[in-house]
């Protein structure tokens, strides 16, 4: 007795397939993204960054002038009060031009290893993006055509099975033939059975 296979999961394979068609949506967008903040923060450092440090090592150097400029007026007048205020400034002045200058450094430093420590790395998330845009299509594309198959699949078995509910009529007897066969009726009855 054959009997064909139960298929009864082509809206399963469905689901899968729209989650899968989802997921793949949404992880490109977040890859397209971790891509464009590497940009962005390269652009940032080259630009932002390094025209913030440069201005503020200018404003520094100014004010670290003025300060040593006023230091000189104080030691003139020979206040002792305003002395030590003025090389209190200067020492703050200086300070702050330094943290200026370590800043300034900190950004050429990060500069330099920039295209080995996180553009090199960058290469991961446009591989994987490629790989998800190659092998998802290639899978949702495998599942929409597994469903395709069960569902033709499903409508040819279910056409070559007689309905559950009808018994299953001889084509001899159907609706179009005529009245049915009598036993017997076709055979000499010679031998005098009786009916």
């Amino acid at each position: 007795m054959n009997s064909g296979a139960k298929v009864s999961s082509i809206d399963a394979l469905e689901s899968f397939r729209s989650s899968l068609l989802l997921y793949l949506t949404r992880s490109r967008s977040v890859l397209d993204e971790v891509t464009q903040d590497i940009v962005r923060t390269r652009i940032w450092l080259e630009t932002d960054r390094r025209v913030h440090w440069k201005r503020e090592i200018r404003l520094c150097t100014a004010a670290a002038a003025q300060a040593e400029q006023e230091l000189m007026t104080a030691r003139l007048s020979g206040d002792s009060g305003a002395i030590l205020d003025r090389k209190r400034a200067v020492a703050k002045a200086r300070d702050a031009l330094r943290r200026a200058e370590e800043g300034r450094d900190r950004v050429r430093r990060w500069l330099l290893r920039y295209a080995t420590d996180v553009e090199a790395r960058a290469a991961l998330p446009r591989r994987l993006q490629h790989m998800l845009s190659n092998e998802g299509n290639r899978a949702a594309h495998s599942l929409e055509t597994a469903a395709a198959i069960l569902r033709d699949y499903a409508g040819h078995e279910a056409a070559s099975r007689p309905a559950a509910s009808q018994p299953a009529v001889p084509p001899s007897i159907g609706p179009d033939a005529g009245p049915a066969p009598v036993p017997g009726a076709g055979e000499q009855s010679g031998q005098g059975e009786s009916i």
